[in-house]
């Protein structure tokens, strides 16, 4: 990493360009033809509104890192490298544009499973081979995440004296800058300056780079700041679930997203206090040893949590995600506590579990469909609104709460891009349906013969 840096000087810019593109040739083409897109329609020159080619350069950039990376540590030639970019690549291609296009509205949904899990398997992609390289695993990524924060400050600076320039030539010499400059500045600065940082600095030793280096501000951040809190966090957690156990009722549905906060704090922590798991302060070697056997009582919580809201209402994206949550929690702490050290499997877990949930008949938003169509299914047939499997229009008389929960379930349909698929269902209400003219939640509910309750 310190030689990287030392090499960042302004001479050697044009340089480390050309390094940066022929070591990560794709994930830089897939910058550069980011940038020239975004500028491009911000000035007219073409129309690119299709916001799916974007989301697959940004998803693409780390997909074809990760296959370069998983090519570089195993020495193979460059053309073979290409191609290990390529084939991830591909995938994401597929995943972006030949998919489903009714829900082109839930796009955001796909986006925020798959850039998450691209980036994990970025980060475990150079050791999913090995059986043992931790030091080299932490090292690996203290340096690549430092080298993107370098980046993304160098970013803002350039950027932000970009900003002051232009202001200074409105105000000494009466010159305005058009709003585009100053759109463009910025996307050169964050999709091309900051990238290109953070590639440069990436270590290019895989095998111990700086053994598992560990500066003192990091051992500071981890001993006073990150164990202290997971360990508060984990001790709030136990005592709701004694206070619960005592109480004989179960766990609220929201108590889930308060233990997924704390499993993102823990396992984080965990994560980065590995340089000190032997030889730091007590607290953190307590914290390290002890931390996957004490990440089963909030994983119970949060199991109790999801299972008990989807029971109640049905899977949603929000709760798929928890229950891939809980499962990949369960696999680590299971993991830990007999005895495992790869810490590159914690990583590459949950990447695996997050692009598998953004695509597919098996993911999220699928999965989430299905669940609420058969939700509103059952609401309806209880309200007599359901006739042959059709939706029908009623005479009134509906309890209220039946009602209002039918009109939540529509409002989820309607505000996550789902309403193509209620289609099948009301077909017989005379509602339109056309891809640029949805029905929404209250034409729904009037369909059915009620006003919307929200």
């Amino acid at each position: 990493m310190v030689s990287a840096i030392q090499r960042l000087k302004l001479g050697a810019t044009f340089t480390g360009g050309l390094e940066v593109i022929e070591r990560f040739p794709l994930p830089a083409l897939c910058a550069l033809t980011f940038a020239g897109l975004f500028i491009g329609d911000q000035h007219d020159w073409f129309d690119s509104k299709d916001e799916r080619i974007l989301s697959f350069l940004l998803l693409g950039f780390f997909a074809a890192l990760a296959g370069t990376l998983f090519a570089e540590e195993r020495r193979w030639s460059w053309p073979i490298k290409l191609i290990a970019a390529a084939v991830p690549l591909s995938g994401v291609a597929a995943i972006t544009f030949l998919g489903p296009t009714r829900h082109e509205d839930a796009w955001a949904v796909h986006f925020l499973f798959l850039l998450p899990g691209l980036i994990l398997l970025a980060m475990s992609a150079p050791f999913l081979a090995r059986s043992r390289a931790n030091d080299a695993f932490w090292g690996f990524n203290h340096d690549a995440w430092f080298g993107a924060a370098l980046g993304l400050a160098s970013a803002l600076i350039v950027g932000l004296a970009a900003m002051a320039l232009f202001a200074a030539f409105d105000v000494l010499f009466g010159v305005e800058v058009d709003s585009e400059i100053y759109s463009d500045v910025w996307v050169i600065c964050l999709a091309v300056l900051w990238p290109w940082i953070a590639l440069y600095v990436v270590p290019r030793n895989f095998n111990d780079p700086e053994k598992a280096f560990a500066p003192v501000w990091l051992r500071f951040v981890s001993g006073m700041l990150l164990v202290p809190i997971a360990t508060i966090y984990l001790v709030v957690l136990y005592v709701y679930g004694l206070s619960i156990l005592i109480g004989f009722e179960l766990p609220r549905g929201n108590v889930a997203t308060v233990a997924c906060g704390f499993a993102a704090v823990g396992v984080i922590t965990y994560l980065i206090s590995y340089p000190w798991r032997d030889q730091g302060p007590r607290w953190v070697r307590l914290f390290y040893r002890w931390f996957p056997v004490l990440l089963f009582v909030p994983i119970a919580l949060l199991a109790i949590a999801v299972f008990r809201r989807v029971a109640d209402y049905g899977v949603t994206e929000e709760r798929y995600f928890l229950i891939i949550t809980a499962i990949w929690l369960a696999a680590v702490a299971v993991y830990f506590t007999l005895r495992g050290r790869r810490l590159v499997l914690v990583a590459a877990s949950l990447a695996v579990l997050l692009i598998a949930a953004s695509f597919g008949g098996w993911g999220a938003t699928a999965t989430s469909e299905r669940s609420q169509i058969g939700i509103l299914k059952g609401l309806l047939a209880e309200a007599g609104l359901l006739e042959n499997g059709k939706a029908i229009k009623g005479e009134g008389g509906i309890d209220f709460e039946l009602r209002k929960r039918i009109s939540s379930v529509l409002e989820y349909m309607s505000n996550s891009g789902k309403t193509m698929a209620l289609e099948p269902l009301f077909d017989q209400t005379g509602l339109k349906f056309a891809a640029d003219d949805r029905p929404g939640a209250y034409e729904f509910t009037e369909a059915l013969g009620f006003d919307f309750v929200g």
